[in-house]
């Protein structure tokens, strides 16, 4: 936008109104691209908005200040105890859940959201922090190792729902037969309990899919393209609905060891066969409303609706995490299953609420935190577009979220018990604890909650403030001339939101809490090579115990002493189809791979 297209004297009487008519003091003295710049950014930014949020963030903190000495001392309460989710391993809603979950997915209900907009700065690394490679054997990125998961995931779901299909198929077919009938069931009669409806598609060969269509209110519009190669899921029917061919039981069996183990190097890879995601196999589907079980005509192919993956990005890792998922062809994952979306930024203020300017003239302003994921979900995709977040998942039919961080390399995404056990509970907002000081980064939302309460009580969640030095913009002295200012004290501020800022304005019996082991689903990256918590190292010992502690959970498996034994996400989301390897041991380090 350039700056003779917009009016100047509007803008600067709108900054003065609100207190900020300093920006402009140095206006004269800027180039023409800097005004460009500046008056681009003054246009796009609402300082009222910004006036507020400082308001409140600073009152919050006085309030904080003056009752940290009383009596009544900020108190931590704990979660009502009805709130407390029962999925403790053996429990009796664990399985419970787990379906409810699994059933979800299986009918596209579930998206990811993904909070990935942080940079490895402390790994010694300006590239996104998903891109870090924590120095697994199979040297796979956190991206990757959440891709793969979503694909594991997605064939659980299937795999389940199909079985659920076939059940009801023989119940409603053996009670024709009781009845001297023997005509073929639709699958659509079957499938209509469940609100879907049902595709027709060839596979080729003259095979059909069965159970992955989207439900009703779903409808096939061409795929949109966001630019730079993404799309957006809202042109999916549904997001990235695709044919998964999982290699059969008897195949797994009678493959030879020599064509399971394929030394590489100093460690072995065991792959299972067949690729459990053929590339090939990705299919989008028309739906249509009558099809018969007869006619389906292959039972191993399973289609499945996936779980939309959305990225949220800052300004610095937008592209640079785009251009990696195209450069890994998107990790096996439909492109039109994952939408990259940028965090919110705020400008940065000094102690008395004033917009700072950056050292090249424009605004200075930092990430919103964690918490602008609420702001951001509403924010268009594209300049000018209407599209947002929210308004794709509303389109798709999504109804449940599941928010993780990128830097936890044991996170179970979009994991169907969390999930399965938040729907159960009918709950608003869920969220993961471990038993530590803060929460999981791992958070369940309604679809509803995000799009219809949030924005009733956001204004009022006080941001955070974090003091810090803050290159900027400012007159020599001598000459009068602007130039780049390096400060040695702190001299600005930058505001955050957390995203437990919401828990507060959550009704109580609406929110659902899970307590899960840190030593199977918390691992944080937070710190650098060699630091004692934290780091790649940490972070690479927590996940290969864990696969371990999976393998040896399976009979007759073992692993010798100091071996290391890597399980791709495409074999085992959480310990699952590790039967294969009953008897197996295992006495160097070994990849296993699809």
């Amino acid at each position: 936008m350039s700056s003779t297209t917009i009016d100047i004297k509007a803008l600067k009487a709108r900054y003065t109104a609100a207190g900020q008519a300093h920006l402009f003091k140095y206006w004269d003295k800027l180039t023409s691209a800097q005004q460009t710049t500046l008056a681009s950014q003054l246009a796009s930014i609402d300082v009222e908005r910004v006036n507020a949020v400082y308001k409140t963030a600073t009152q919050a903190e006085a309030n904080a200040k003056s009752s940290s000495s009383s009596a009544t001392e900020n108190k931590i309460l704990p979660p009502p105890k009805d709130s407390l989710l029962d999925t403790a391993p053996g429990s009796s809603g664990l399985q419970s859940a787990r379906q409810a979950g699994l059933h979800a997915i299986a009918q596209g209900k579930v998206a990811l959201v993904l909070m990935a907009g942080g940079q490895g700065t402390r790994l010694g690394s300006s590239a996104p922090k998903g891109t870090y490679d924590i120095e697994l054997p199979s040297h796979k990125s956190l991206f990757q190792l959440q891709a793969e998961r979503i694909i594991r995931l997605t064939q659980l779901a299937e795999q389940t729902t199909a079985t659920q299909f076939e059940e009801k198929a023989s119940d409603v077919h053996n009670d024709d037969s009781s009845n001297g009938k023997t005509q073929a069931v639709p699958v659509s009669a079957l499938m209509a309990r469940e609100a879907r409806s049902i595709p027709r598609s060839p596979l080729g060969g003259g095979q059909h899919c069965v159970g992955g269509c989207p439900p009703p209110q779903r409808r096939t519009v061409p795929v949109v393209p966001l630019g730079g190669g993404q799309y957006c899921v809202g042109g999916c029917p549904p997001p990235g609905l695709r044919i998964i061919e999982t290699p059969s039981p008897e195949a797994i069996a009678s493959a030879s060891d020599s064509s399971l183990l394929r030394p590489a190097k100093k460690q072995r890879t065991l792959s299972v066969g067949a690729s459990a995601v053929d590339a090939e196999s990705l299919v989008s589907f028309t739906p249509a409303t009558s099809y018969t079980w007869s006619d389906q005509g292959h039972n191993d192919h399973i289609a499945a609706a996936g779980v939309p993956w959305f990225i949220m990005t800052s300004k610095l890792t937008h592209q640079p995490t785009i251009d990696f998922f195209n450069k890994h062809n998107f990790f096996g994952l439909h492109p039109a299953d994952v939408v990259f979306f940028q965090q919110g930024s705020l400008p940065c203020l000094t102690e008395d609420g004033k917009i700072m300017l950056s050292p090249n003239g424009a605004v200075a302003t930092a990430p919103g935190g964690e918490g602008a994921f609420y702001s951001a979900l509403r924010a268009p995709l594209e300049a000018g577009s209407s599209d947002t977040p929210l308004s794709l998942m509303r389109f798709c039919g999504i109804e449940y979220i599941h928010l993780c961080g990128i830097d936890n390399s044991l996170v179970r995404v979009a994991d169907p018990v969390f999930v399965g056990g938040c729907i159960e509970r009918d709950a608003k907002v869920g969220i993961k604890v471990v038993n530590t000081t803060s929460l999981a980064e791992s958070v369940f939302y309604s679809l509803d909650f995000l799009e219809t309460e949030v924005p009733q009580f956001e204004e009022q969640m006080a941001f955070h403030i974090t003091r810090e030095m803050i290159p900027t913009l400012a007159p020599n002295a001598s000459t009068g001339e602007l130039e780049p200012i390096t400060p040695t004290m702190p001299n600005g501020m930058k505001l955050e939101l957390y995203i437990s800022d919401v828990l507060p304005f959550v009704d109580p019996v609406r929110l659902a809490v899970q307590e899960v082991s840190r030593q199977e689903e918390f691992s944080p990256l937070k710190n650098g090579k060699g630091a004692e918590s934290d780091s790649p190292e940490t972070s690479r010992r927590d996940l290969l115990a864990l696969q371990k502690t999976w393998l040896q959970s399976v009979e007759g498996v073992e692993v010798a002493e100091g071996i290391e034994v890597e399980i791709s996400p495409l074999i085992s989301y959480a310990g699952d189809g590790l039967e294969q390897y009953k008897g197996r041991k295992f006495t160097e380090d070994t990849v296993i791979e699809v």
